[in-house]
Parts: C-alpha cells; structure tokens; sequence
C-alpha cells in the first residue's frame, strides 16, 4: 500500500505542475444566463480571482517549501534553467543596456585627459622617383609632405655661356637651358639648344619634359644648379668622340619649390664641337 507520505508527496508533485502552468479557462456556469458586457465582466472577475489564489497557492507553497519540506527534483532544474537563461540574458544584453560596445564590453569611462594632436612639422624628406627600374620602386605621383616656402622671382630665360669644345660646358648648358622656361608656352629653349643638340633628341624633348611628372605645371622656372657625376655602372667608357656623366639638375618654380632631376647623359664630338645625343631621365627628387 501507498504510505500517507507517498500520497502528499504526489499531492505536491501535482500541485507544482498547476503552480507552473495555472489554468485560467472560465467554467460555463459562471457566465450562464449573462450576455454582452455583463458575460465578458463575469469572465474577467473570476480570472482575477484565479490569478490572485495562484499566486497565494505558489506564496503557500514556497514558504512551505523553505520550512524543510522535501523538493520535487523536477521543480529544482526548473529553477536552474530559469536562473541560467537570466544570466546568459544578462552578459549578451547587459553591457548594450548600460552604454558598452556591440561586441560585449563595457564602454570606457570618460575622462578629463585632453589628448595632443600632432602638429605638421616644416620641413620635408626628399622623395625619389626612379623611372628604369635600378633603384628602389616609388609611385608615379611624389607624396608631398608640408613645407614652409618662400616665393622667389624667375628671371626671363636667357641663351647661357656654351664652350662647344668641352663636353661637359655643353652638358650643363643644356640642363640650364632646357629647364628654363617663362611659361607653359615658352619654347625660347628650343633655339638655344638646337646647335649643340640633335635632331631625334629635339623631338623627345618638345614631346615630353614639361608635360609630364615631375616639371608638369611648374613654370616658371630657373636652374641655380646642375651637378656633374660619373656616369653609371655599365655605360660605355668614354673615347675621344664620346662622353657620358649623370647630371643632377635643379629645377626651381616661382613657388620656391625645387625637383632634383637626374639624367643619363651621352655626347658625341662632331665637326661642330660636342652634340647632345642623349639624355634618359632617371629619378626625380622633391627637395
């Protein structure tokens, strides 16, 4: 036989399931013979009064509970798996509730430190451009950093001083003259240089130069120097009838900025003297 303990333990095992799940359904005979208004107050009455004696059941049953009485098993992971939704709930929405991040963590609490900027220093790094793939590899457009710069006045080109006896007379010559221009139109230089330069090379330099990068826009123009070095590794050495070097030519706008521009040189003695024949362009450098 069932013992006395037995049966109020299942008594309690039932009443913990009407506790969790009350029935709030409305018997037929409280609103029999009522319609309309007076049927649906009837209905609302007595699930206030269902309502009012689950809670006073589950407040009995609780209390009771707390006195020592044995606890349904079933009821105590009921509990624990309410309490571990409530804490999952808490750490994926908590830190949104209360100002932190979309990612979980808190947001950082303000403070009074004022934190400097930087402020752009004046002076610039030179940028090489190398165009014959020797050297080491830079974009095509220079990344100009800011830099203080004074205005200068260009004087008016003029055809300079040449020995056409002595290579490098014409060398530097050259570079002064064809890197001297009044405006973007100017072609004064084409006269000066023409005896001492040929033809083929003519037409390279009226096709490019100051069309392109790095001498692109910045007419006015003057040269306060040309540089004179050996040439590089692996050219032909020099004869009677022929002379390389590398000039670095420096090209200053109205602006007062400055492209150091290097060429491969080559010349040749003719009957007229020394004739450019080429002239390779090989980096560019924003001083």
């Amino acid at each position: 036989m069932t013992s006395q303990d037995d049966r109020d333990r299942n008594a309690d095992k039932d009443l913990w399931k009407d506790l969790l799940n009350p029935r709030y359904s409305v018997p037929e005979d409280v609103t029999t013979g009522l319609k309309g208004r007076a049927k649906r107050q009837a209905a609302r009455s007595f699930k206030k009064e269902s309502r009012m004696e689950g809670v006073q059941a589950r407040t009995a049953w609780m209390k009771e509970n707390a006195n020592g009485e044995e606890t349904d098993p079933r009821a105590v992971l009921v509990v624990l798996g309410i309490l571990v939704a409530l804490i999952a709930a808490g750490f994926f929405f908590g830190p949104r509730l209360f100002g932190g991040g979309s990612n979980g963590t808190a947001a950082p609490a303000a403070t009074d430190t004022v934190t400097a900027t930087a402020t752009p220093t004046a002076t610039a790094s030179p940028t090489t451009i190398y165009f014959d793939g020797n050297g080491p590899q830079a974009p095509a457009q220079p990344t100009f950093t800011q830099k203080s710069l004074q205005p200068v006045d260009i004087a008016a080109p003029t055809n300079p001083a040449v020995d056409t006896a002595n290579a490098e007379s014409v060398a530097t010559s050259w570079a002064k003259a064809y890197h001297s221009r009044a405006n973007d139109t100017d072609d004064a230089w084409k006269g000066f240089i023409a005896p001492y330069t040929v033809p083929d090379l003519m037409e390279v330099l009226t096709n490019t130069g100051f069309s392109e990068e790095p001498l692109k826009g910045k007419e006015p123009t003057q040269v306060p120097a040309v540089k004179v070095s050996p040439a590089e590794q692996g050219t032909a050495v020099d004869t009677p009838v022929r002379w390389s070097r590398t000039l670095e030519v420096e090209v200053q706008s109205k602006d007062g900025s400055s492209v150091l521009v290097d060429y491969a040189v080559a010349l040749y003695k003719g009957e007229n003297g020394w004739n450019v024949t080429d002239a390779v362009q090989k980096a560019w450098t924003i001083k």
